[in-house]
């Protein structure tokens, strides 16, 4: 997955924002090349799980379908532990041929991308670009 350094950034920003809870979003693009990060709202507000509110993920999809994208990774933080998957976000994950992006807080900012496919976990590499 290729990642411009604005949209990292971003998420970060985004992660720190929604401090003490997990924050949560989409990668929008195409080619496995990141165009844009579309914050979502996190409806649990809690510090160690997610779920998008329903109507911010609708709108997410339809901007990205007007827009020619593709879903390329589903983003959430970690406020307080490592940028591994947790047990819940493997038990509750939807999107088998999409990249799981973690942020953690747990020190400064780490960002890992993971993909779960059959249910094993395989750390995915993140190009980073201007």
């Amino acid at each position: 997955m290729t990642l411009p350094r604005s949209l990292r950034e971003e998420i970060i920003t985004h992660a720190l924002a929604e401090q003490p809870h997990e924050c949560c979003g989409l990668f929008a693009g195409a080619q496995e090349v990141v165009q844009r990060y579309i914050p979502l709202v996190n409806e649990l507000a809690s510090p160690v799980a997610y779920s998008a509110e329903p109507g911010s993920l609708f709108r997410a999809f339809k901007s990205m379908r007007a827009a020619g994208q593709e879903l390329i990774a589903v983003v959430h933080s970690h406020p307080r532990t490592a940028a591994v998957p947790s047990m819940r976000d493997l038990k509750e994950w939807h999107y088998p041929d999409t990249v799981m992006l973690i942020v953690s807080l747990e020190a400064e900012p780490v960002i890992m991308a993971w993909r779960i496919v059959n249910g094993k976990i395989l750390n995915c590499s993140i190009i980073d670009t201007e």
